[in-house]
């Protein structure tokens, strides 16, 4: 096997993937798509208990599942597997925006009195080229001295 073969896929590969199945079970938790028997399956869900009740079970055709129903505990299971919903807000504070541009990009993490500044990152660009520093250390308590306002609006 070769070293190529044996190295692990870049996030940039794998991201096609991970998308995909997110928003495939987003599509189907706010209807946009059919809930199907293999979605229920996958769960290890009883199909029976999401089955349309008006089913004659006389009919040949297999019974419809009861969407609201299975969206409703697919959601519930959804919800639990969250493992955080985190609001935040980013500032930007702009020097210039032309050929080179420089800001300060200040994210504010938390709500009403919990709210911090919890990172700021340099940014400067220029055509076609950009590089970005996180500030850290004594610039950073600098910023947050000088931007403490943008916490408390």
């Amino acid at each position: 096997m070769t070293h190529q073969e044996n190295r692990q896929k870049t996030c940039e590969e794998r991201i096609g993937g991970y998308y995909r199945r997110t928003f495939e079970e987003i599509r189907r938790l706010t209807g946009r798509e059919e809930i199907t028997r293999a979605d229920l399956e996958e769960l290890g869900a009883d199909i029976d208990e999401y089955l349309n009740p008006d089913h004659d079970p006389q009919d040949e055709e297999e019974p419809e599942i009861d969407q609201d129903e299975a969206r409703r505990v697919l959601r519930e299971t959804w919800e639990q597997d969250i493992l955080s919903i985190d609001r935040s807000e980013k500032v930007r504070v702009c020097f210039s925006w032309g050929g080179p541009a420089d800001y300060i990009d200040i994210y504010i993490s938390g709500q009403g009195h919990e709210r911090e500044i919890e990172r700021a990152v340099y940014l400067f660009q220029d055509w076609f080229d950009g590089a970005e520093r996180e500030i850290t250390g004594d610039d950073f308590e600098a910023i947050c001295e000088l931007f403490d306002w943008l916490v408390h609006e």
